[in-house]
């Protein structure tokens, strides 16, 4: 379940990179708000299908309309439901957040949304750039309720080409002693400005891809997705978005 990247343009391009058995994997293709109808979608799709993990990128855009994603007593029941479904269908669900720009050193804390997000979680990871090599990316294990603290891993990304639609392919580099904090510091300097201004567009690309639509609609759904207003409208302009009264459409180049 992704609500940023789209299956045919990068999901299986990716996996294919990697060599994957697409027979053994399925995409939501439609953007569907985890109202409690589609939970029990999800749950027939699971059992009919024997699936055995999900995963949700991001989960905040999943969550049902009218959650204050910062507000626990708000977000509990919705994890809840989650781990309903993962215990009784014997499902791994995991679950994506972007971090938040908070000036905090704790990783617990750099999750989007509430930390009870984390807290509800019986297993957290997070991924960051390295501190003395950007090339490098860093998964740290920083929530382990059922299990010992694993044991953090180097990754890079090679052979990826955006001008010719090449992806890159994920590559391991052995074990580190670096430590969640170690990255949450490194962001607080850092943050994720490429990333974030890539997925604003490419987001675009997608909500405008049929057509013109109002703006107002627009930067609602980029909300439910964790792309502030500020980073949205930046994308707009990169890809000459083209404003008609009060609406968006994409220029003729861009299409």
């Amino acid at each position: 379940m992704s609500a940023e990247d789209d299956p045919e343009t990068t999901l299986v391009r990716r996996l294919m990179r990697m060599n994957a058995d697409l027979s053994r994997i399925s995409f939501m293709t439609k953007f569907l708000r985890l109202e409690e109808e589609v939970f029990e979608l999800i749950e027939r799709h699971i059992q009919e299908r024997n699936v055995t993990v999900v995963i949700m990128d991001p989960l905040l855009a999943y969550m049902r309309a009218g959650i204050d994603m910062n507000k626990a007593n708000e977000t509990r029941p919705f994890m809840a439901r989650l781990a309903d479904i993962a215990k009784a269908r014997n499902v791994t669900i995991i679950a994506l957040r972007h971090l938040n720009k908070a000036d905090k050193d704790k990783a617990i804390f750099r999750g989007l949304g509430s930390v009870d997000i984390t807290a509800s979680a019986r297993s957290g990871v997070m991924i960051g750039l390295h501190p003395e090599d950007e090339q490098t990316r860093v998964l740290v294990h920083i929530k382990h309720n059922l299990a010992e603290r694993g044991t953090s891993q180097l990754y890079e990304l090679e052979g990826g080409d955006k001008t010719k639609g090449r992806v890159p392919k994920l590559i391991w580099r052995g074990e580190s002693d670096l430590t969640a904090d170690d990255l949450a510091h490194k962001a607080n300097k850092v943050g994720r400005p490429n990333d974030a201004s890539q997925a604003a567009e490419q987001f675009l690309l997608r909500a405008l891809k049929g057509g013109a639509r109002p703006i107002k609609d627009v930067v609602r759904d980029a909300e439910r997705r964790s792309i502030s207003d500020r980073t949205l409208r930046k994308a707009a302009r990169t890809l000459k978005v083209i404003k008609e009264k009060r609406n968006w459409k994409l220029a003729e180049t861009t299409l």
